[in-house]
């Protein structure tokens, strides 16, 4: 009996060491490391812009090379709250202004990059067709700006399945 005890405890040791071992600080909302985000990755979604906002959106928030990034959650389709965590605990939000932060946020970092180091890389075609979405964005085109919101919504959605 002695020797099943210690076993059991060994392995509630084991599990607590564990447990503490894979703590995990979650950044806050808005101080998300970048640092997993390479050129070739950016280069690559210069060529995509239409779906550049939510692949950059995905590869920041939701990455599993980065989980303390995984700071942002909408749970439910119909909510018009989304949680963030900012200044070390969850908090609710109003969806829309979030939304808008982080597709802001997203575009805000391709677009500098194609200023400063992706638009000489990019053949003709692909640099007009950069220009054009950039047009569409920075006009505020509902369209293109409710078709991103929708998609990064569901790439939210599906992160918290």
């Amino acid at each position: 009996i002695e020797h099943n005890q210690n076993i059991e405890h060994n392995q509630v040791n084991q599990v607590n060491q564990l447990n503490q071992f894979n703590q995990l600080n979650l950044n806050s909302f808005g101080n998300e490391d970048i640092s997993h985000i390479s050129d070739k990755f950016m280069q690559k979604l210069l060529v995509i812009p239409y779906a550049s906002v939510q692949k950059l959106i995905e590869k920041v928030h939701f990455s599993n090379k980065k989980p303390e990034n995984k700071n942002i959650a909408l749970t439910n389709k119909k909510e018009k709250m989304i949680k963030i965590f900012k200044n070390n605990k969850w908090k609710y939000k109003n969806r829309d202004e979030i939304m808008d932060e982080i597709i802001n946020t997203n575009y805000t970092r391709i677009d500098d990059y194609y200023i400063e180091k992706g638009k000489e890389k990019l053949n003709n075609r692909h640099n007009d067709k950069y220009l054009e979405f950039q047009d569409k964005f920075e006009d505020q085109k509902e369209d293109l700006h409710e078709k991103i919101r929708d998609e990064c919504e569901m790439i939210l959605l599906s992160d918290n399945l």
